[in-house]
């Protein structure tokens, strides 16, 4: 099976994303449920897999791309908004008195840095400053000075 075949005689190229999404779904329960010595069956699940995601990657960028300017400015507005309440919550050291590590809830002395990319990752930090720079870079391609972006949406 190619990386573009479907299975169906059809490409991947063809697939839209919910179908994309289907068939990843279809796969990753196939591989919960094969035998884990089928070696080459499961070389060729995830050699599908892994195609079907750079789709799906790929389809995604294409949907930013064609969006309008005024709708990427607002989810930038958005984004910022986000990781701001983030970076609110965090720690700063300076506070602390500059002390080093604080108990943790485990009785493990946690440093300042450690906790704020905790309380980062759990509320989906990194994917937001991913995203926001995805969507900034289209907007410079566009020419678009996006400073309004740090102003709130009224």
């Amino acid at each position: 099976m190619s990386d573009n075949d479907t299975g169906s005689g059809g490409s991947i190229d063809d697939l839209s994303i919910g179908e994309i999404d289907k068939e990843l779904a279809a796969i990753d329960e196939k591989l919960d449920t094969m035998p884990t010595d089928d070696f080459e069956g499961r070389v060729d699940l995830r050699q599908r897999h892994h195609a079907l995601r750079a789709r799906a990657a790929q389809l995604h960028t294409d949907a930013d791309e064609q969006r309008s300017t005024a709708d990427i400015q607002i989810e930038v507005r958005s984004l910022k908004q986000r990781i701001a309440v983030i970076q609110d919550e965090m720690i700063d050291s300076a506070e602390q008195g500059g002390e080093g590590n604080i108990p943790g809830p485990d009785q493990q002395d946690r440093s300042p840095g450690a906790m704020n990319r905790d309380i980062g990752d759990a509320q989906g930090a990194t994917e937001m400053v991913r995203r926001l720079d995805k969507l900034e870079g289209i907007l410079r391609e566009r020419g678009v000075d996006d400073d309004r972006s740090d102003a709130p949406h009224e």
